[in-house]
């Protein structure tokens, strides 16, 4: 009788034989520890260390500063109107009291600007119609023995330089100062510019160390150029997130361990959207980076690939900085993915922006980062391996 193995087929044979292990890792998995190692390079890294702190220092100890000596400049004593039962609480505190018959008359010499605020009893305060720190009306006075009226507010140091800081109201809905707008646009492009651009070309420079030693070879025989560059992207986008949330978080304890608790009511959604919008926005510029970056092979050219990335950023945030009060251009780069980020946010600080306007810019911005990611992925996947001189951009875009 004829063997039956003896009589298969070789390509039978070769088809019944086990096929062998596959040792690669999985995408998810080769994603995780790349991102895992980014994380953990940057977080030990001293440089980033000193300058995360520094930052940190500077954000709460200039909000701190302003509050207990912004008025120290101009000097003199503080006008406030009084009536007969606060007189010798403002006198006591240093203020320059202006004594009158009645609250309505104290409202009147706030309204007339010949006093900063009055000070009165809840129980004169009561007959005048009051806003609170965030523009809603004042339903409770308290039961303190008394309480500070403003115009638009009443500025912190001079509650704080009272026997006991008092709640403070306004004769009219306070709204964001202008001058706000410029602080803001200045605050919100140092955080996006400080963590997108170092950590963004923290990446380019990653990326091309590893094209240089020859190391992303080794990584190729495991897991795929799209894999590799995820893990980048994702890493340092975790670290820029946390130090932007962490500097905002240091931002509103400050205000309100310096009683401008009311001030953050007002730019606390600001704070929220940039953070939202800040994922979307470094996303789409670090994975433009990782992928023009895989175009060189030595680090002095890093910065001729990634100028032009930068230029997209820096020119609409210098138009946001000189023509913030400009409502229908600040409208249109709230919309632009590149100044969104920094844009929309302050027009939210500012009462400017419907609810409906930041989700769409959101939208906007992620589909512009979808978009952004299969390009940054095409670049990298095509250049990645090409050792020598700059690929060009067209063959890195080739499929």
């Amino acid at each position: 009788m004829t063997n039956t193995q003896e009589t298969r087929s070789p390509q039978r044979a070769a088809a019944a034989a086990p096929r062998p292990r596959q040792f690669g890792l999985s995408s998810a998995k080769g994603i995780q520890l790349i991102a895992k190692r980014e994380i953990l390079v940057q977080a030990r890294s001293r440089a980033q260390q000193i300058s995360f702190l520094i930052t940190l220092l500077l954000v709460a100890g200039g909000i701190v500063a302003v509050a207990l000596f912004g008025d120290a400049i101009g000097g003199g004593s503080t006008k406030v109107a009084t009536v007969s039962d606060t007189t010798s609480i403002a006198s006591t505190a240093g203020l320059e009291a202006t004594e009158v018959a009645s609250a309505e008359a104290a409202a009147q010499l706030v309204r007339d600007g010949e006093v900063e605020y009055a000070v009165l009893t809840p129980a004169d305060a009561r007959g005048l119609e009051l806003f609170t720190g965030d523009g809603q009306p004042a339903s409770d006075l308290g039961d303190g023995a008394f309480v500070l009226i403003g115009l638009d507010g009443v500025p912190t140091e001079d509650s704080m330089a009272l026997a006991q800081v008092p709640p403070s109201f306004s004769l009219e809905a306070p709204e964001v100062n202008p001058a706000l707008g410029y602080i803001m646009a200045v605050a919100f492009g140092v955080l996006y510019f400080m963590a997108a651009m170092g950590y963004a070309y923290t990446i380019a420079q990653s990326v091309v160390e590893e094209k240089q030693s020859r190391i992303v070879e080794i990584l190729l025989s495991t897991v795929t150029p799209r894999v590799i560059m995820a893990g980048k992207v994702i890493g340092n986008s975790i670290l820029a997130l946390i130090q932007v949330a962490a500097i905002l978080a240091a931002a509103a304890i400050a205000l309100a361990a310096t009683g401008q608790g009311a001030l953050f009511t007002l730019i606390g959604p600001g704070f929220v959207w940039f953070l939202v919008l800040f994922v979307f926005g470094f996303v789409l510029i670090a994975t433009l980076y990782a992928g023009a970056s895989a175009m060189v092979s030595r680090q002095e050219e890093v910065g001729s690939v990634t100028t032009p990335l930068m230029m997209l950023m820096l020119i609409p945030y210098m138009l946001v900085i000189l023509f913030n009060s400009n409502a229908l251009l600040m409208t249109i780069l709230s919309y632009i993915p590149f100044s969104a980020t920094i844009a929309m946010p302050l027009r939210v600080v500012l009462g400017q922006a419907e609810w409906w306007e930041p989700i769409l810019a959101l939208v906007i911005l992620i589909a512009t980062s979808a978009v952004s990611i299969m390009i940054g992925a095409r670049i990298y996947e095509n250049s990645i391996l090409r050792i020598g001189g700059r690929v060009k951009l067209s063959d890195a875009l080739k499929g």
